[in-house]
């Protein structure tokens, strides 16, 4: 799972996250002890979605699963409070596992009610590197009966990839089962191209530090950065990948994604993350005007 970057909020939080956890490795340790302890089992945990677009029509097409947790004494905290320390300690494979699991469940819960969408999960180089990440992906599409393209594993550009082999022989398994893969951050770090020529992908996520410079007011640097996403998207669909944009905040984003021939977008302003009942609403609504369109 990857450290979710927190989205642009104003200065003082009105939803009830915490930004900062307590300082000192007591408070790290008490944490770590409740997310071991309780917090997968007392249902302190819940995933949100957050809407994929696609633009040419206007179309949600999926989500992405993003974690939240609500800490008894420290409110909502957003991934990048909890997921590090997970990382550090031997709780972030059984933690993906719990949200591989909740998220199968959901989607099986959506598709029986006829919402069909994909959605795309977050996942730890960690657990790459335990050689389970395929079985255990494999094993929620199976027993939720996830169909064939419904599915997408994320995995950050970011990402230090230790072995390269076994990522590889990991993503190409469940690639053969019907799982899309995706990069997400792209254009984060500095390995981009690398990454392109190296994993077998379906799906390239535009990182939103890009995008949040297409509507810039530095007139040279919005040009730049969008010459440069226009040659990204150029080359993705030349390697037969779709495009997801993230971090969408304005109209002006919007419209220049729009112009690049990008896929699909994501962010604030095509839809905020939501828990799974009002995605599933989120959608009826969606599906109910473009039939009356």
């Amino acid at each position: 799972m990857r450290r979710e970057p927190a989205e642009p909020r104003p200065a003082r939080n009105h939803q009830g996250f915490s930004e900062e956890l307590p300082d000192g490795n007591r408070a790290r340790l008490d944490i770590l002890d409740r997310l071991r302890g309780a917090a997968m089992s007392e249902h302190e945990l819940q995933m949100l979605y957050q809407p994929i677009v696609d633009l040419a029509s206007n179309t949600i097409i999926g989500a992405e699963a993003l974690i939240r947790w609500n800490h008894p004494d420290l409110g909502l905290l957003l991934p990048g409070n909890f997921i590090p320390l997970a990382e550090q300690s031997d709780l972030i494979i059984p933690l993906t596992d719990w949200v591989l699991d909740e998220v199968g469940r959901t989607m099986a819960a959506w598709r029986h009610r006829d919402i069909d969408v994909q959605v795309g999960v977050n996942v730890s180089p960690l657990h790459f590197a335990a050689g389970t990440l395929a079985t255990d992906v494999i094993g929620v599409v199976d027993r939720f009966g996830i169909p064939p393209g419904h599915f997408v594993l994320e995995l950050a550009e970011s990402t230090s990839l230790h072995d390269v082999d076994a990522v590889v022989e990991q993503l190409t398994e469940v690639r053969r089962r019907g799982v899309l893969v995706a990069i997400d951050d792209f254009g984060s770090g500095f390995s981009s191209l690398e990454r392109l020529a190296t994993l077998p992908v379906d799906i390239l996520k535009i990182d939103r530090s890009l995008t949040q410079h297409l509507d810039s007011h530095d007139v040279e640097r919005s040009r730049t950065m969008s010459t440069l996403c226009t040659a990204v998207v150029a080359v993705t669909h030349e390697l037969g990948m779709d495009t997801v944009v993230e971090g969408i905040e304005t109209a002006e984003q919007l419209d220049a994604c729009t112009d690049m021939d990008v896929t699909c977008g994501q962010g604030h302003l095509l839809g905020l993350p939501v828990n799974a009942s009002e995605f599933e609403a989120l959608m009826r609504r969606h599906r109910a005007r473009s039939e009356s369109a």
